[in-house]
């Protein structure tokens, strides 16, 4: 798990969480729309951008925390996944799950296999850090397997009912793809992502309250 850790630091080049929003000398703001902001930045080693895209949530931590470790309903906010599963639980803060995500045609559609880390800082701070991994099922005719990805979810509680998500992600999703797909994988894909997050975890509130 430390090891694990200190890949995500080194390969996205952040120190922690909370000084993302202090630490924006090497990204470029992309997309600044509905509360969600996108920057991205050039990480070695990978030909696509590295995202970081962040949005402010009126629900608590402890909501937010329960929607992202819900694989089985990724599907339902994260963008363009068709498929989401959890495969092995190593242990309450280890598993490894399965997701796929659909491409436009005539591009095949991904899939991926992330060993996920759970954690929670000193400050009360949740991150999942996730790592694509080959050691799980062989390949399908369907899908391109995606089998270099970083990834980083983090929650910070600023007050009562009121969460920071930073997200960062950087892979290589294989083989040849057109540059407006790639455009749209680096800025409308994480936006959609967060946006949909936000309206999930927000008429889990409301419903809840009533």
């Amino acid at each position: 798990m430390k090891y694990l850790a200190l890949l995500i630091t080194l390969v996205l080049g952040i120190p922690n969480a909370s000084s993302y929003q202090n630490n924006n000398n090497d990204w470029r703001l992309e997309l600044d729309r509905e509360g969600v902001s996108v920057y991205l930045k050039k990480i070695e080693g990978f030909e696509i951008h590295g995202i970081k895209a962040t949005i402010d949530i009126r629900a608590t931590k402890k909501k937010l925390v329960s929607i992202i470790n819900d694989v089985e309903n990724y599907k339902s906010w994260v963008a363009d996944c068709n498929h989401s599963a959890l495969i092995v639980t190593e242990n309450p803060s280890e598993s490894v799950s399965h997701l796929k995500f659909d491409s436009p045609w005539p591009i095949q559609d991904r899939d991926v296999f992330f060993h996920r880390v759970l954690s929670e800082s000193n400050d009360n701070q949740f991150s999942l850090t996730f790592t694509a991994s080959s050691d799980y099922l062989i390949e399908e005719s369907c899908c391109v397997r995606i089998k270099r990805a970083i990834g980083k979810f983090s929650i910070i509680e600023k007050k009562e009912n009121l969460s920071q998500v930073i997200y960062e992600f950087v892979s290589d999703p294989g083989g040849n793809l057109p540059n407006w797909l790639v455009s749209y994988i680096l800025t409308d894909s994480p936006y959609t992502t967060l946006s949909n997050l936000r309206e999930l975890a927000e008429n889990q509130v409301e419903l809840s309250a009533n």
